[in-house]
């Protein structure tokens, strides 16, 4: 492999000759050197190169940068968003520096992309620097947290997406349910009778509520402090850049961003993450919810409820013959747990110190994994668990029709004590509580040929 001599204030240092990164991304990867472990999200790479793209443009408005340079800077920051180059960005997710080496590995890669647009060797930082022409007007404690919140708001519009999907396939399931009768079960013991696409209607309440407060929350991560650089004071920016900036962004991203309210705050104050990944763990809690109810009504098939079937996606057991296991489920389950460990992540490093957070890396490396695995985890659990689901239609009404419980249900028209004979008779004979309402002269013949309720 050969090499080009870079510097910066430490001293010299060797960087690859195909590589577009350059010395300050070299000297982190060595510094924040994570095997195997997560690099920098594609969809932070790519929201980055839009704020470039941005910052570029207002550079040029104000008269930073001249035409020539932007261009360039525009040209090698849609390269990226095109898809190109992202393996240059080699950062690990965590890392000191409270985003810098991330930052910095963003404006070596787009300085060199520009450079060789412009005809120069890579590392020619005299025409097209990185810091001085990318970088401009920025620091990573603005242009950082803004690639966060848009990459943040391009992945919950896509797990929003997902969510809705799952309700309408849960719909589906409660409609084609819904004359089906079944026991409802209290601490896992019998209850009282409901319609099996009753269980399913509310489980797409829950996701529906999901849905809102995502939809809700994701608005608040299109208020950004770009202009603010360092700590939100703007101090080494043209007066009219913030302004500028914040046009171009909304231009670039075609979303209604907006400045935060101060700037100075927007820097500092993350609590904005732990709302959203508040909002991803009860998600999760309800996922966790659903998922564990479909292996209880699946369990068996032959010693246990089995009131649905799951589809059968993968042979359950490497001795068992012909056995399946929930693997649907339980994969969206682990997703769960996964968030609700992301959110304590989130959580704790929410709390920074006077004008920065420094611990902001974890958060974007927590936060993205939560989404991206929900988004995912979602789009498999719908098409290859819900959708087949299918109900034991004459299993259900057989537990429904000789579970004692089930008399509950003439309590307001026979009263309690004549209900307590039935099911005193039904534990005895394992007869239906129904014949035997009948024959104690309770009820009339065909009094349950509609329903009750």
């Amino acid at each position: 492999m050969t090499y080009r001599i870079e510097k910066d204030f430490i001293g010299e240092f060797k960087v690859p000759s195909d590589a577009y990164y350059g010395v300050h991304t070299a000297r982190a990867l060595e510094n924040f050197k994570l095997t195997d472990y997560h690099l920098t999200h594609r969809y932070l790479v790519k929201a980055f190169a839009k704020v470039k793209t941005a910052a570029a443009y207002a550079n040029h408005r104000t008269g930073k940068i001249s035409r020539e340079i932007c261009d360039a800077i525009v040209y090698a920051s849609n390269q990226i968003i095109a898809g190109k180059y992202i393996e240059q960005f080699i950062i690990p997710g965590i890392q000191g520096g409270a985003g810098t080496s991330t930052n910095m590995n963003a404006n070596e890669v787009i300085a060199n992309i520009a450079l060789e647009k412009l005809g120069y060797e890579k590392g020619r930082y005299d025409i097209l620097s990185p810091i001085d022409h990318v970088n401009a007007s920025q620091s990573t404690n603005d242009s950082y947290p803004t690639a966060i919140k848009i990459a943040i708001y391009e992945l919950v519009n896509e797990v929003e997406r997902n969510l809705k999907l799952l309700r309408r396939a849960l719909e589906d399931k409660a409609n084609e349910f819904k004359d089906i009768m079944k026991m409802g079960r209290t601490q896992l013991e019998d209850a009282v009778p409901i319609a099996l696409g009753r269980e399913f209607k509310v489980y797409a309440m829950a996701i529906n509520r999901d849905v809102r407060r995502l939809h809700q929350v994701k608005e608040l991560f299109l208020q950004v402090n770009m202009g603010g650089d360092a700590i939100g004071t703007g101090v080494s920016n043209h007066p009219d850049y913030r302004i500028a900036v914040i046009e171009e962004l909304r231009k670039v991203t075609a979303t209604p961003i907006t400045a935060c309210e101060d700037l100075v705050d927007g820097t500092q104050n993350l609590d904005v993450f732990p709302q959203l990944s508040s909002m991803l763990k009860i998600c999760g809690l309800n996922l966790r919810k659903i998922a564990n109810d479909l292996r209880l009504m699946n369990s068996g098939p032959t010693t246990s409820i089995h009131e649905i079937d799951l589809p059968a996606i993968q042979a359950g057991s490497s001795i068992m013959p012909k056995k399946v296991n929930p693997v649907g489920a339980e994969f969206i389950m682990q997703i769960a747990y996964k968030i609700l460990g992301n959110d304590l992540i989130i959580s704790e490093c929410t709390v920074g110190e006077f004008e920065l957070n420094a611990w902001e890396p974890l958060i974007a490396d927590a936060m993205f994994e939560s989404l991206t695995l929900l988004r995912d985890g979602l789009e498999l659990f719908t098409n290859t668990v819900v959708k087949g689901i299918t109900a034991n239609k004459e299993l259900c009404e057989e537990y429904f029709e000789h579970c004692p419980t089930a008399a509950t249900e003439l309590i307001s028209i026979i009263g309690y004590d004549n209900v307590a004979q039935i099911i005193a008779k039904v534990n005895e004979s394992g007869e239906s509580y129904k014949k035997v309402a009948i024959e104690r002269g309770f009820v009339n013949p065909g009094f349950f040929d509609k329903p009750i309720n």
